[in-house]
């Protein structure tokens, strides 16, 4: 008995060559789909009067900013106390400067040296202490009453 519409050997070789056909055609789609959204694009070139484009730049190479010179505080220097804090925390100055702190705290502090070498001992409300640097290094020193009150005098020549 003959099937209808050719032999079944015949309708598979027409359904494979189907598929192949469409799967050609969705290859050539994407190709172009592609093509279109290359970055290259189509090149152009540009109509009598209107600007030429624009030739591309070489991009600047960044250049190291400097660290700035840390400001000399002049002789006589001062450190104020003020809001449980030293200001300012760093002071840069030269050998032969006496350096005052003033208390501008409702409270008492100190100035302690972490070398233990100078403590203005207790300062209450308004007070002073004076202390004349003639060896340069940095000297680092606290409140003892306030632990995280910290600052250091940096002494160059």
């Amino acid at each position: 008995m003959r099937e209808r519409g050719g032999s079944r050997a015949g309708r598979e070789q027409a359904s494979a060559a189907g598929r192949l056909g469409s799967f050609t055609a969705v290859a050539l789609l994407a190709a172009i789909a592609l093509a279109a959204c290359s970055s290259a694009g189509p090149a152009t070139t540009p109509s009598p009067g209107s600007p030429a484009p624009a030739t591309p730049r070489p991009m600047p190479i960044p250049t190291a900013i400097p660290t700035p010179t840390p400001a000399v505080c002049a002789d006589p220097c001062s450190v104020g106390i003020v809001g449980v804090a030293f200001q300012p925390v760093t002071r840069h100055v030269t050998v032969g400067t006496t350096v005052t702190w003033t208390n501008r705290d409702p409270t008492t502090h100190t100035v302690t040296f972490a070398n233990g070498q100078v403590d203005s001992l207790d300062m209450p409300p308004g007070a002073s202490f004076h202390h004349l640097f003639d060896t340069t290094g940095t000297f680092s020193y606290r409140c003892v009453i306030h632990a995280d009150m910290l600052g250091s005098i940096i002494v160059t020549k």
